[in-house]
């Protein structure tokens, strides 16, 4: 009997972490460093392109081949390189998980349902609590060293999936204001489609 209470401590005395626990514990790690700049991979059908994405809390910057998108925690602006067009709008919170898979952290607590799935690596499964989501479901792969995100696949409400393979996470400085706004001198538009 003894020996049987001896074996039962440690399991009692380390308690298990929840599926939103650990979210919430990968959001907080994200959002308490001053920046961080994921290099990653984004898959989606058969297209697969390199972009780079900074983000500081509520605001972001991403990058890639196609475009590049600056949010500024209102205003969201995205440069189409090859048409030199650019589209200004204040994205509804669907809208800015379509376009920055790392933004379903910050929603996981309101809008998903979390549970871990089953397995050696830290897999949460989020799925929405309203049918009329745009992003349905997401799971999320964390690295158990440094409860970062190591790969985003989320599923939209049509069906079709998209993935983000993160190759580097590096923590930054405060960034200003700036980086996440627009620059016209950088990125001239020969139109500007304001949806505001």
């Amino acid at each position: 009997m003894l020996l049987l209470a001896a074996l039962m401590m440690p399991a009692a005395s380390h308690a298990v972490e929840t599926a939103s626990q650990i979210i919430a514990k990968c959001a907080a790690k994200v959002s308490a460093a001053p920046s961080i700049k994921f290099k990653f991979t984004l898959q989606y059908g058969d297209r697969t392109s390199p972009c780079d994405i900074t983000v500081a809390r509520q605001c972001y910057r991403m990058s890639s081949p196609e475009m590049d998108v600056w949010y500024d925690g209102v205003t969201q602006w995205t440069y189409a390189s090859a048409q030199k067009e650019l589209s200004i709008t204040e994205p509804t919170t669907d809208e800015l998980l379509e376009c920055n898979p790392f933004a379903i952290l910050n929603h996981y607590a309101k809008a998903y349902n979390c549970r871990r799935l089953p397995g050696k690596n830290i897999e949460i499964e989020m799925t929405a609590k309203s049918a009329a989501s745009t992003v349905r479901k997401a799971v999320v792969d964390i690295d158990a060293r440094t409860y970062l995100p190591q790969k985003l696949t989320v599923t939209l409400s049509n069906g079709r999936t998209f993935t983000a393979t993160v190759g580097s996470a590096v923590e930054g400085k405060t960034l200003a204001p700036s980086f996440f706004t627009y620059d016209k001198a950088k990125y001239p538009a020969v139109e500007t489609v304001d949806l505001r």
